[in-house]
């Protein structure tokens, strides 16, 4: 150990942090998250180790973790959650990504960027479901929630609503209630997918 500090201490320690891709979380978010310092050897560091560490933080979907050499450096590539939809449960508003996953409540957003984006997009609600105990005490989405996200994933797959969302309903038999941002009126996902299908006869 002694003759491996004095031979490579100094050449291959880490001497800096090369972070991309980031756009919503802060270099000093992912500093603390992938715990680096300047005094760690380059190889203690697990790449494996920082990315599953990392993508345990909401706003991180993927994190890719290497090794530079010359100079001794770690270089973090970040693809960010993309904010998808609003949840509506048990009394919150929760920003939902993409990939289904809960990111923060609403009420939590300080970016004002991303308090604008999420001012545009569509809210889910009717998905509250206390069979299993509440989303605060189990710590996890009910049956109700997936069955609706996965709803509007089958949606955007065949293509889309033809008109903006402000608002999808979970009905109490498993249907989705569309309501359009501008006046057209009332509709549940299936009918708004015969209404595309005969406008495109």
């Amino acid at each position: 150990e002694q003759k491996r500090e004095g031979v490579f201490g100094r050449l291959f320690r880490v001497r800096s942090v090369a972070i991309s891709g980031n756009m919503r979380v802060s270099e000093k978010r992912i500093i603390e998250l992938a715990k680096l310092h300047s005094a760690q050897w380059l190889w203690d560091v697990s790449p494996t180790a920082i990315a599953r560490e990392l993508e345990r933080d909401p706003w991180i979907q993927s994190a890719e973790v290497e090794r530079g050499y010359f100079p001794p450096r770690i270089e973090i590539s970040l693809t960010e959650a993309k904010p998808w939809v609003v949840l509506e449960i048990e009394g919150c508003s929760w920003l939902i990504s993409r990939q289904g996953r809960m990111i923060e409540p609403v009420a939590k957003l300080t970016d004002p960027d991303v308090v604008f984006e999420v001012s545009e997009l569509p809210r889910v609600d009717g998905v509250d479901d206390f069979t299993y105990g509440s989303l605060r005490t189990s710590g996890s989405i009910n049956s109700r929630v997936r069955n609706a996200l996965q709803q509007l994933e089958m949606i955007e797959t065949a293509g889309g609503i033809p008109f903006p969302v402000a608002r999808y309903t979970l009905l109490a038999d498993e249907g989705l209630l569309v309501t359009p941002l501008e006046p057209v009126g009332l509709l549940r996902a299936d009918q708004a997918g015969d209404r595309q299908r005969g406008g495109q006869a």
